[in-house]
């Protein structure tokens, strides 16, 4: 059975400080945030939308304002959900061919480390699941496919002040008309799972489809990280769209809400005594064949074959762990059979892996664990715990991490052989403080050891000034593939069985003590204790529940900073900063 809790911690321990400046009772302007107040420009372009009946332009600027649509009013109408999308001229703006409007919000859209996903704002349009076995009245049944699904070449354009625009590279991603259709009963602010293929929703009503939606209000998720060039861009109030060719209807945007955090860390414990369907944690990457619970021992079964593509039993954690958290993983494992050299020209070792992952760079098609240090195709935000038997150079454990930049902190322990059926009981410990990763084992209770522990000052890879950060956001039993080895004299392969159990991982956040948030001169400015290089995100809140971000900083010294609060200006609330090291 999966538990998931919090730890509570002294604030002082935590990379999160409030500053108590007042408290009002649900002031609209933070509730009703994240969502359109202004259409600087509009041009309809040619080819727009008009309503089916009564030929009106879908041009009314008003529509794009405020929320998505969660009601469509009228005879023919009712609530907006996956089968029934908005579509009168009070719900959509249309852009045509040659077209742009240009969007402006009051709060704005940050590009905050703790957004769901990496994604800082979504597009609702109006697209809605085809229903396949024609129950209209409430049982309808979907195979994936969409119906109002714009096929229009679109580009988005993003700015801070309505002077310097950058454009958004969508070349890799999805269309911009092709998110996903609006639920009026979920989240808008929060954005749906990337991985999501239209294909998961086959012979899904409504029950499914929101199971997979997972509490979001639905539409396609866009990350500001996806500006063309080497900008960052931590927040940005403007928003264009222009329609090259083809028409585009929106109902609305909408900025992300940051994942909320606490002065807790975090507990997940897993014993696999539950069917995993129940849980509903955990999911699974890539070949799911490899991972399958033993119902009779209450365990997971795992299949290590790096002839198939990466694969991952994993389950997201609540917020990205960085250097600067300190955390704990145990687990016990039992190998029922290893064998190395198994695909072809490739006779050497290759890892059997659990540790933590960066989700976005480990579902990309070229993460080759066998890189290594490798600018194109090296592994990136990693933090493993691995076996390879020995091909000649002797079994070694390795326990350590890898960089957001590739670069790699990873002691190896050798010899070091692991006897099939023995059972194995794993911990990993590292203290953010020393920097420092601890590895104990033991085998069928009697101690092994010791294990060379690892540190984040004694790394490879460029950039050399210090090991960068790892924003690993997932727990994971790795079978990686032995794909794009760069040496192909020493390239290994491995396929082993056996299985994990007893998952225990505990992580708390532990730097930042001592730091302030002092009133400014005025209740939409505060001074914050900073760091040169630590950078500052600023958030507000009414009822500790829901977190609205309002500010950044990226300090150049290490001295107290002012910090303004860049959205509504509505002096209510509480106040907190989260630190984040680059």
């Amino acid at each position: 059975m999966m538990k998931v809790y919090a730890i509570d911690q002294p604030p002082a321990a935590t990379r999160w400080f409030s500053c108590y400046l007042w408290l009002c009772l649900v002031p609209a302007s933070l509730v009703a945030g994240g969502f359109v107040t202004d259409v600087l420009d509009y041009q309809p372009g040619e080819g727009f939308a008009v309503a089916f009946g009564s030929g009106q332009g879908l041009t009314n600027t008003v529509s794009v304002l405020g929320e998505p649509s969660r009601l469509t009013s009228g005879d023919f109408g009712g609530p907006v959900d996956p089968f029934a999308p908005a579509y009168l001229p009070e719900q959509l703006l249309s852009i045509g061919a040659g077209g742009s409007v240009t969007l402006a919000f009051e709060t704005p859209i940050f590009n905050h480390p703790q957004n769901p996903h990496g994604l800082d704002f979504i597009l609702f349009s109006n697209s809605g699941f085809n229903i396949i076995n024609g129950d209209y009245a409430g049982g309808g049944v979907t195979d994936g496919s969409m119906f109002g699904v714009s096929s229009s070449q679109t580009e988005l354009w993003v700015s801070a002040d309505n002077q310097s625009y950058h454009r958004l590279d969508l070349s890799q991603r999805v269309g911009v008309g092709r998110g996903f259709p609006t639920d009026g009963l979920g989240d808008f602010r929060r954005p749906l799972d990337p991985e999501l293929a239209a294909s998961d929703f086959n012979q899904q009503g409504y029950a499914g489809i929101r199971s997979l939606y997972d509490g979001s209000g639905g539409g396609l998720g866009i990350d500001l990280d996806w500006v063309e060039g080497a900008t960052f861009l931590p927040w940005v109030r403007y928003v264009r769209v222009e329609v090259l060719s083809g028409r585009l209807e929106i109902d609305a945007l909408a900025s992300v809400r940051p994942m909320q955090a606490s002065a807790a860390g975090m507990v997940i414990e897993e014993d696999f005594s539950q069917p995993l369907d129940q849980d509903g944690g955990w999911k699974i990457y890539g070949n799911a064949g490899l991972f399958s619970r033993d119902e009779l021992n209450q365990r997971l079964d795992v299949t290590w074959d790096s002839s198939q593509p990466n694969s991952y039993f994993y389950r997201p954690l609540d917020l990205p762990l960085t250097k600067n958290d300190s955390f704990s993983l145990q687990f016990s494992l039992l190998i029922d059979e290893l064998e190395i050299g198994t695909s072809p020209d490739k006779p050497f070792t290759f890892p059997i892996a659990v540790g933590l992952i960066r989700m976005k760079d480990a579902f990309r098609d070229d993460f080759y664990r066998g890189a290594g240090m490798h600018q194109q195709w090296g592994p990136r935000g990693l933090f493993e715990w691995a076996y390879h038997a020995d091909s000649g150079f002797g079994a070694t454990i390795s326990s350590g991490f890898v960089s957001t930049d590739n670069q790699w902190a990873m002691q190896h322990t050798f010899p070091f052989e692991l006897q099939a059926g023995a059972l194995y009981q794993i911990t990993l410990s590292y203290e953010a403080a020393a920097q420092e990763l601890k590895t104990f084992m033991s085998e069928d209770g009697v101690p092994l050891g010791p294990i060379h522990a690892a540190s984040l000052s004694e790394f490879y890879g460029a950039p050399t000034e210090g090991f960068t950060d790892l924003n690993v956001d997932a727990l994971a039993l790795m079978s990686y593939g032995d794909q794009g080895q760069p040496s192909p004299e020493f390239a290994g392969s491995v396929l082993a069985t056996g299985s994990v159990d007893d998952i225990h991982f505990q992580r708390s956040q532990t730097t930042g003590s001592g730091s302030r948030l002092l009133p400014g001169a005025s209740a939409m400015e505060l001074w914050v204790d900073a760091s040169e290089g630590v950078a500052c995100w600023l958030e507000k809140t009414l009822d500790f529940e829901h977190w609205e971000t309002r500010g950044f900083l990226m300090p150049d010294q290490t001295a107290s900073q002012r910090m303004k609060d860049l959205g509504t200006n509505d002096p209510h609330g509480f106040y907190r900063v989260h630190f984040q090291q680059p």
